[in-house]
């Protein structure tokens, strides 16, 4: 049996952290005995994780450069002697690997879900060192793989695995009618998903919101999701009759059938779930075209795609979409269409698994 150690900062609601849960409660257990190690704290995703009985081990790092939790991470993998060591986005790809190395672990998987135009030179080095001496880095998308490969990763070692979502889960509803969440009245209504966190492009939107109210009284934009944005933005608009907040929400499957339009305003991306999840569930996508947002949202048949950082051009393809049921349809039905060939939760899987065997066969 193969023991898998998974290595990421918290488990937190994110688009990482539920794709590594995912993968890990999915494996089959009679070849792979998956651990978990969150280097700064947990979060409410180990109880997914309890569920499965997939153990999690937290290191409690507190500074950003800390050698007591390097040296307790060590401690670790020298007590679970893991035969493959994943890491998921850059602190613990930085961490892992080294701690990985320190203990002559097998095999080293990085996992890289974001293009990351923030990082500056330290950042460029680390990660330049952690494609040398992985066994495999994984890109989430075809624009992450392409940065991955000019960052310096060998490009045999960069393997392209999408992420993956529930089909049977996320799947097309008559719109409003089931679920918990409920719209009162006969509204048009705009939903975000994601964190509150200015990368995510959330200050954008409600300019663009204030724009398309205009022409629309009716429309409201519902906001799901947590992060360090929210009290401010909240408060600023806790009056507004076209912006609701509803926090993090366990089931995301509530949330989506009530939208007439998804819209995603980041200014960077590696591949989000969000958009995946809205497009399964038959909702038409306006997004900014960054990261690889645009290999999911086709313009014109898809969805729409804008540039980043213009509220005028968010505001004009909310309201197109808003405006015409027919493209609505049309977009919605296509890109359910399109979900459920290239994103199923058992064909990222079964790709890990394969590269998982392939490297501990070399």
């Amino acid at each position: 049996m193969k023991r898998i150690l998974y290595v990421i900062a918290t488990l937190d609601p994110g688009g990482s952290e539920k794709q590594l849960v995912e993968l890990a409660t999915r494996l089959d257990r009679r070849e792979f005995d998956p651990h978990v190690c969150c280097l700064t704290r947990g979060g409410s995703l180990e109880a997914d994780l309890a569920k499965a009985e997939v153990p999690v081990h937290v290191i409690g790092k507190q500074a950003k450069c800390d050698v007591s939790a390097l040296l307790r991470l060590i401690t670790l993998m020298r007590r679970l002697r893991p035969q493959v060591v994943h890491t998921w986005l850059f602190t613990s790809d930085a961490y892992g690997c080294a701690a990985a190395l320190a203990t002559s672990a097998p095999v080293i998987v990085s996992s890289r879900r974001s293009t990351d135009p923030w990082k500056g030179f330290v950042h460029r080095m680390v990660d330049r060192a952690v494609g040398a001496f992985a066994d495999a880095v994984i890109a989430n998308s075809l624009a992450v793989r392409d940065v991955c490969i000019r960052s310096g990763v060998p490009e045999g070692k960069v393997a392209l695995i999408r992420n993956g979502i529930d089909i049977g889960r996320f799947k097309p509803r008559e719109r409003g009618r089931k679920g918990r969440l409920r719209v009162k009245g006969r509204r048009r209504v705009v939903g975000f998903a994601g964190r509150l966190v200015p990368e995510k492009g959330i200050a954008c939107l409600l300019e663009a919101m204030d724009l398309v109210s205009r022409a629309l009284p009716d429309v409201l934009l519902l906001v799901a999701g947590d992060g360090e944005l929210r009290s401010e933005l909240k408060a600023r608009y806790h009056d507004s009759p076209h912006v609701g907040f509803l926090g993090h929400l366990d089931d995301m499957t509530d949330f989506y059938p009530v939208l007439d339009v998804l819209v995603l305003p980041s200014l960077w991306e590696g591949l989000p779930n969000a958009v995946v999840e809205a497009m399964a569930c038959g909702v038409p996508v306006v997004a900014t075209d960054v990261g690889g947002t645009g290999e999911i949202v086709r313009d014109g048949e898809t969805g729409l795609l804008v540039p980043p950082r213009s509220a005028e051009a968010l505001s004009d393809a909310i309201q197109k979409l808003l405006e015409s049921a027919t493209d609505r349809r049309r977009m919605g039905k296509r890109a359910r269409e399109f979900v459920e060939v290239e994103f199923r939760m058992g064909t990222m899987v079964s790709k890990t698994v394969g590269l998982y065997r392939d490297l501990c066969r070399q």
